[in-house]
């Protein structure tokens, strides 16, 4: 074919005629044969100059960073360029998301898999965005958002499933049996989704950007934004939205509020699994309160977790959490931070990754063909 198409180009330059052979399926399909790196959706090419096809293989999305595979394909005769070249792009923010910092000194690929079973898809005949699973701590529940506005339940299984709000998010499962959290209408709304009795926990005025309930029940922490004020007039205020986000604890037993922070820049509360401390950050310094029931808890740098997020850390079990990286998903030391295993070695677009409350199942959403769906794997 490709001597066919040269001689066919040498005839028409000859006649003064300049005409495209290659069409995008073609070159793409080339790209293939010239042995491009398979992508994570599908392939894309993209005319330069009516002369040149670069054929591109989307291979990573992790983060705040992508990287992809370019092909240059010749538009007229079909022969690939030798200068082939990648991109790799990465954004910057002014408030960067923290990010754990592996200690893999070079050995990661010769991890082993985790489980040779293959993952579960967990509703496969939704066509919507499926996001935020959680596992309800007795495996019997998994609380997932529909699209942008919509909270569902299915089981572990993932056969059926049924909307339990419309209009919320944030679902969090409690220690009580079959009690899901999420925030309605700025209510705190505990909701049995076995008998569907609804009752609100907290009513707030201040818009809730997130939240974490306490493993022992007694306390509640969000994180709440409002206008940023001053007391003096010449004062210039520089913050996201205009507004402040501090974190509060509210008790469940005697209705008080206390407020943590006053720096304006908090995200991530989370507790850890005993319910004596509340990690969060500040900017991207991890902190931790403890001490609640005196009349200002204690607040300070959490120093051990230098190279771990406060999101990885208050979510591992037994010594391991999984991890994303590379567009592959890892299970970790807590202590180390060594990769011990991969627990899905394909690429892939993965978030939202998480474990069950005694470690035996891991979950996580994969966007495939512009969706995101669900998908459970047994930790064995």
């Amino acid at each position: 074919m490709k001597q066919i198409l040269t001689a066919s180009f040498l005839l028409i330059s000859s006649l003064g005629i300049t005409q495209q052979f290659i069409d995008r399926d073609q070159a793409i399909q080339l790209a293939i044969d010239y042995g491009i790196a398979e992508p994570l959706d599908s392939l894309t090419a993209t005319l330069v100059n009516d002369t040149i096809w670069e054929v591109e293989s989307f291979l990573c999305e992790d983060y705040n960073h992508t990287q992809t595979e370019i092909y240059r394909i010749d538009a007229i005769t079909g022969e690939k360029y030798e200068e082939n070249y990648g991109r790799f792009t990465a954004s910057v923010s002014s408030s960067p998301f923290p990010k754990t910092k592996l200690n893999y000194n070079g050995i990661i690929d010769s991890v082993l898999l985790l489980n040779s079973s293959a993952p579960l898809e967990v509703l496969p005949d939704l066509t919507v965005d499926l996001s935020q699973p959680n596992i309800s701590p007795d495996n019997k529940w998994i609380a997932f958002r529909i699209g942008y506005t919509s909270l569902g339940i299915t089981s572990l299984e993932g056969e059926s499933y049924r909307v339990i709000c419309d209009k919320c998010g944030f679902p969090y499962w409690t220690e009580k049996e079959n009690m899901l959290l999420y925030v309605k209408n700025k209510e705190i709304i505990e909701h049995n989704v076995q008998t569907d009795e609804i009752t609100s926990i907290q009513n707030c005025n201040d818009r809730i950007h997130s939240y974490s309930y306490c493993p022992t029940g007694n306390w509640f922490a969000s994180i709440k934004s409002f206008p940023r004020t001053s007391d003096n007039p010449n004062e210039i205020i520089v913050s996201m939205n205009g507004a402040d986000y501090d974190l509060f604890i509210f008790s469940l037993e005697t209705d008080k509020e206390i407020r943590i922070t006053h720096s304006g820049n908090i995200s991530n509360p989370v507790w850890n699994y005993s319910g004596d401390t509340l990690f969060f950050n500040d900017k991207d310094v991890p902190y931790s309160a403890t001490e609640f029931d005196l009349s200002e808890p204690q607040v300070g740098v959490a120093n051990h977790l230098k190279n771990i997020t406060v999101w990885d850390y208050t979510k591992s079990v037994d010594g391991v959490f999984p991890y994303i990286r590379n567009c592959q998903i890892y299970l970790v030391s807590t202590t180390t931070l060594k990769p011990l295993n991969y627990i899905v070695k394909d690429r892939g677009r993965y978030s939202d990754v998480t474990m069950s409350k005694d470690g035996n199942y891991i979950t996580y959403t994969m966007k495939k063909n512009g969706v995101k769906r669900i998908y459970l794997i047994k930790n064995e």
